[in-house]
């Protein structure tokens, strides 16, 4: 039975780096203050290592010796240790206060078969039921917004059925759509169309595009009502949900929006 390993504590007082030891397998840590254990086994390339710092010489014996008879060990200079601290704090900070990039899946291009900046005679190639409905005065100094509405169109977005879509064209260039839904208020309505719309939107809103960049809600004691509003952005499109309850009225009414540029 082969005799049982032996465990030669040594501390930094007795070595020396450039101490040439006979025994099997000597390890020096030089400039470090921790203690050294050294495993004298058969196999000299089996070698543990207690605790190292980044001046840790590891000297084997019957390795060639230098000129000055001493034998070739591996050391890791200070600078080196230093060096890749520095790398690896960098990339954490890099990852850590970067701003998360917008991935394919969640940059808005457009809408439906439509992409941003199309001219309407393009967009009536694509979609030929399109059809003009009206303008919409928003910048006295510029030409007004021109609302097209769809003949054939389920208004359908994130499963929520609309009552009607609409797609805006400035200056000839695709850049918004609307979609709408009223719903009337009645003695036995716990619960309105709007409302249910509102709630099951931002949720699915929220699992696409992530915790929205603003979320307002204010209250109008005068007629008990509530206007709260969603906003996202992705890249230069603004995401855009707004619930208005009745003033005065028997109807909320609850808005989608895609805005190619920002806030209109």
């Amino acid at each position: 039975m082969a005799p049982p390993e032996t465990v030669r504590h040594l501390t930094f007082q007795e070595l020396d780096c450039n101490f040439q030891s006979r025994d099997p397998v000597f390890i020096a840590i030089c400039n470090a203050p921790s203690t050294l254990q050294t495993n004298i086994v058969s196999d000299n390339n089996k070698l543990s290592v207690d605790r190292a710092g980044h001046d840790a010489c590891v000297i084997r014996s019957g390795e060639p010796e230098t000129t000055r008879g001493h034998s070739v060990g591996s050391c890791i200079p200070k600078a080196m240790g230093f060096i890749a601290g520095i790398v690896l704090s960098l990339a954490i900070a890099d990852h850590c206060f970067s701003q998360p990039g917008i991935s394919k899946s969640q940059v808005i291009e457009g809408f439906g078969k439509l992409a941003w900046g199309i001219s309407v005679e393009q967009a009536l190639g694509i979609y030929p039921d399109l059809y003009f409905g009206n303008y919409v005065l928003e910048d006295s100094k510029r030409e007004p917004s021109r609302i097209y509405f769809r003949k054939q169109e389920t208004p359908v977005i994130e499963d929520v059925v609309f009552d009607s879509i609409q797609y805006w064209f400035k200056d000839n260039r695709f850049y918004r759509i609307k979609a709408v839904i009223h719903s009337g208020i009645g003695p036995r309505s716990l619960l309105t169309r709007s409302e249910e719309a509102f709630d099951r939107l931002q949720e699915s809103l929220t699992r696409k595009y992530g915790a929205p960049a603003i979320y307002s809600e204010k209250y109008f004691t005068d007629f008990i009502s509530v206007v709260r509003d969603v906003e996202w952005t992705r890249g230069d499109v603004l995401v855009v949900l707004k619930y208005k309850g009745p003033e005065g009225t028997n109807e909320d009414r609850l808005t989608f929006e895609l805005v190619k540029g920002g806030r209109p």
